[in-house]
């Protein structure tokens, strides 16, 4: 994987916190030895793009989350918020995200084989998906981006409608998931300002998914 732009938080994986990388040239890596030979190996990035620029000042945008080919979840950068899954501290090299399997029991990669589906990255939370667990958010949850309950930025699994999650998306403070049962459905939860949870924009902070049959 190689990531580039702007690196003041870490959010690149190159071992520094240089201020920008232009060009694509230097892969994330696995320790101070550099990539070779300590090159990460994944099959999925979400880089987080923030809310955009508001008042001349960025919103987010500062981590980057992955999963490797164990189907295990890392992440670098800004971590302040555990959005990266351990700690509350940046990190300029991919850390394993202390993930939380269903019931409230720590996962053990040790004990059982992971299942990570998909893994989004919002300005300052991430969610992940598992076609066995369901999703699981973390990070900063003031909109209710994680789960209903506010100002919790642990790993917390998302209550969602009997089926298969198939995807999971992040934005700036919401986030969404695709569901495969008995109708194809998207639901989303979180920030509903401009309605990108009901459809309806105005609204407050949504807690709990809302529903979306897709025709």
């Amino acid at each position: 994987m190689a990531c580039w732009g702007m690196n003041n938080d870490g959010q690149l994986g190159i071992g520094t916190k240089s201020s920008a990388e232009l060009t694509p040239g230097k892969k994330v890596q696995t320790d101070a030895s550099g990539c070779p030979p300590s090159c990460f190996k994944g099959t999925k990035i979400a880089a987080s793009l923030g809310v955009g620029q508001i008042a001349g000042s960025a919103l987010g945008g500062f981590f980057t989350v992955a999963v490797d080919t164990n189907g295990m979840d890392w992440g670098w950068g800004d971590g302040s918020n555990y959005q990266i899954g351990i700690n509350y501290q940046s990190y300029t090299q991919p850390v394993a995200g202390e993930w939380f399997k269903g019931g409230g029991s720590p996962y053990s990669p040790a004990a059982q084989p992971c299942c990570i589906g998909h893994i989004a990255a919002g300005a300052y939370h991430t969610c992940i998906s598992s076609a066995v667990d369901g999703v699981f958010c973390r990070g900063n949850n003031n909109n209710y981006q994680v789960d209903g309950s506010p100002f919790n930025p642990t790993n917390d699994a998302v209550t969602l409608p009997s089926g298969t999650v198939f995807d999971v998306g992040a934005g700036g403070y919401h986030s969404c998931a695709v569901i495969w049962g008995a109708v194809q459905s998207v639901a989303c939860w979180g920030e509903d300002r401009d309605g990108q949870v009901t459809g309806n924009a105005g609204g407050g902070n949504v807690g709990q998914p809302v529903v979306l049959t897709v025709p």
